[in-house]
C-alpha cells in the first residue's frame, strides 16, 4: 500500500511535466508559423511592389527612348542611349551589390523574423 501512495505523486508529476512539454512544443510551433507567415507576407508584398515599380520604369524607359529618338533624329538612337544608361547603372549596382542590396535585405529579413 505504501508503494502505491508514493508512485501516485510521481505519476502526477510526470503527467504534469508531459503536459507542460506538449504545451511548450505547441507554443514553439505557433511562434514559428507566425514568424514564417510574417516573413512570407513581407516577401509577397515586396515582390508586388517591385513588379509595379518595374512596370512603371519599363514604360517610362520606352517613352524616354522614343522621345530621345525624336530629339536625336533616329528612334533607335534613343533606345541605345537608354540602354547605355542602364548598362552603366547595372555595373555600378553590381559593384555595390553587397552594400546596397544584400546587407539591407538580409537585415530586413532577420529583423522581421525576430521582431515577434
Amino acid at each position: 500500500m505504501v508503494k502505491d501512495t508514493q508512485s501516485h505523486p510521481l505519476k502526477s508529476m510526470v503527467e504534469t511535466l508531459n503536459d507542460y512539454l506538449e504545451t511548450r512544443i505547441d507554443l514553439i510551433k505557433y511562434k514559428t508559423i507566425d514568424q514564417s507567415s510574417s516573413v512570407l507576407s513581407t516577401l509577397v508584398t515586396s515582390v508586388i511592389l517591385i513588379l509595379g515599380i518595374f512596370l512603371f520604369l519599363f514604360l517610362l524607359c520606352i517613352g524616354l527612348s522614343f522621345y530621345l529618338g525624336e530629339i536625336l533624329g533616329k528612334t533607335y538612337y534613343g533606345f541605345f542611349a537608354v540602354g547605355g544608361f542602364f548598362a552603366v547603372a547595372m555595373i555600378i549596382l553590381y559593384l555595390n551589390r553587397h552594400k546596397w542590396i544584400k546587407a539591407p535585405f538580409g537585415d530586413m529579413i532577420v529583423k522581421n523574423m525576430f521582431n515577434h
